[in-house]
């Protein structure tokens, strides 16, 4: 009879729980080639698998549980956000301001600054976005671009210049170039709005995006959660994730959804799907896959797509906005040709929806394409969001077997801020959660 194997790592605990339901709770587990190799009820029943480089964890008194999976999130801005200047620190405007200055003392004109974006304005003292011409109090000799989330960015006079943004520049379709009262540039950009100038923005150094990924990923992996779906990568930073992994330092499996972000056209996304086959073997990677393609069909907190009017809008005043319902990033027949070209070359699709008309859009063009392909493997079409969706635009997705990543933590952080533009009715039923189960 062989030897039993030794293994990498054993852990002894008070209990080990597998999350099966007919599986009682176990006392020791051991690990080998990144797998679990066995379980047993028994403490010590897996003694004989302890080498002489096997990893021993004595924890009498904890219990172990399966790592959590984090569906829809940002790791790669987690990174990049590592050499931000850290607004999310102030609690007014004059301190944020501040933050900035201290910043430009230390950095190279014409060099670029730029932020941290887990803040809201709802925050400061003043309930407001800065405006451009409070960020040229800390600077006029950098451009600065001050990220709000995933779709806003206030930037200052030296950002929107370098970026052709002038007072003659119209919104974009699918976004917001912001005004104040009389005309003059605000310095708030949203959505597609927020593309001249974030092209124009340089990347940190390689070797400090590594150390940014490692640093966001150790935090993730710290608290539990050992696998995350990463859902707008650009796809400037695949190798970046590649070299991190190459490392031994992306702590996390990581499946990443390749940004479609300022592409408006079927030939623009053609062009990005050239792109993505030089990282095709990496859909069979085990700890750094490509899951496919993140499509964006609506806004987010100020212009997710909705059936009624917004209640209020803080900035409507200055924006010129009436019975505003939100924004379109694409237009359905042009995002089904897109999307449909994702699935011929054998992509998966995640796609954006904030507001209860993107739902209802997005389940429209989902169904055409699953006529196009009727055989889709289960999961291929994802709806990311899927605000507001009332007990009819859910039971259809389930119908169509459309999986919905929720998102739902986005509600603690912004609940306060969207019910000044969706109410607090229709805040209180932005993710129905419960309704989806």
């Amino acid at each position: 009879m062989a030897p039993p194997i030794k293994v990498d790592i054993v852990i002894r605990a008070k209990a080990v729980h597998s999350l099966q339901q007919s599986a009682p709770a176990y006392r020791s587990l051991a690990v080998h080639g990144g797998r679990i190799w066995a379980l047993s009820d028994d403490l010590h029943c897996l003694d004989d698998c302890i080498g002489p480089d096997t990893r021993v964890i004595d924890e009498p008194d904890q219990t172990v549980l399966p790592a959590f999976d984090d569906t829809h999130t940002h790791m790669i801005f987690a990174g990049l956000s590592q050499f931000d200047v850290p607004v999310h620190l102030a609690t007014c405007i004059d301190e944020l301001v501040d933050l900035l200055c201290e910043r430009a003392a230390h950095t190279e004109p014409g060099s670029w600054i730029t932020t941290t974006a887990n803040w809201q304005e709802y925050n400061l003292k003043e309930r407001r976005f800065p405006t451009a011409e409070e960020l040229d109090r800390a600077s006029t000799a950098h451009p600065i671009v001050l990220r709000r989330g995933g779709h806003n960015v206030i930037v200052n006079s030296l950002a929107l210049q370098l970026g052709g943004i002038t007072v003659d520049t119209q919104s974009p379709p699918g976004g917001k170039i912001g005004r104040a009262a009389d005309g003059s540039l605000n310095g708030q950009l949203q959505d597609q709005g927020m593309v001249p100038v974030l092209r124009l923005m340089p990347q940190p150094n390689f070797d400090d995006r590594i150390r940014g990924l490692e640093s966001a990923s150790a935090a993730y992996a710290a608290v539990g959660i050992g696998c995350v779906r990463d859902c707008a990568v650009p796809i400037a930073d695949v190798p970046i994730l590649m070299a991190t992994r190459d490392s031994g330092k992306l702590h996390v499996r990581t499946r990443a959804l390749i940004s479609s972000i300022g592409l408006m056209s079927a030939s623009a996304v053609a062009s990005l799907l050239n792109q993505m086959e030089q990282y095709r073997h990496l859909q069979h990677d085990d700890w750094l896959s490509i899951w496919g393609v993140k499509f964006f069909l609506d806004g987010g907190i100020e212009a997710g797509a909705t059936k009624e009017p917004y209640e209020g809008r803080p900035d409507e005043g200055c924006c010129g906005f009436t019975d505003f319902r939100g924004i379109l990033i694409w237009d359905p027949d042009e995002i089904l040709e897109a999307m449909d070209a994702v699935l011929r070359r054998g992509w998966r699709i995640g796609t954006h929806a904030y507001g209860d008309r993107a739902v209802e859009i997005l389940l429209d063009v989902y169904g055409r394409l699953q006529q196009r392909h009727p055989h889709l493997a289960a999961g291929t079409l994802v709806m990311e969001h899927g605000g507001l969706a009332d007990p009819g635009a859910q039971a259809r997705t389930v119908d169509m077997g459309i999986p919905v990543t929720i998102q739902q933590p986005l509600l603690h952080d912004v609940a306060a801020i969207q019910s000044l533009y969706f109410g607090k009715d229709r805040t209180a039923r932005l993710f129905p959660a419960r309704g989806w189960l």
